[in-house]
């Protein structure tokens, strides 16, 4: 799940949202948009709003019963999000050598 909170929506982020969509569409990650209206409930609720603000991303794994004895998550929505967020760093490293 790409998280499209912590201000991802934002026109700054464009390039960047674009750019982890395309890569999930080039490799056939399965993948879905989840827009937060509030805290996500996660650091990066606090990293974004560090001293001018961080750019700030997150990929998440949809859950049910968090943090009780009968969580469940789907093993293939972890992969998918293991191999988006490698295929991200993969490419991004590759731009930026």
């Amino acid at each position: 799940m790409i998280d499209t909170h912590a201000h991802i929506y934002s026109e700054e982020f464009d390039e960047d949202r674009d750019e982890v969509i395309l890569r999930a569409k080039e490799k056939g990650i399965d993948y879905q948009l989840e827009v937060m209206g509030g805290r996500t409930g996660t650091n990066a609720d606090s990293i974004q709003n560090v001293a001018e603000g961080v750019k700030m991303g997150l990929l998440s794994i949809p859950l049910r019963n968090m943090h009780t004895a009968v969580e469940l998550v789907d093993l293939h929505d972890i992969e998918c999000t293991a191999r988006l967020m490698a295929e991200y760093i993969l490419q991004r490293g590759c731009r930026n050598a």
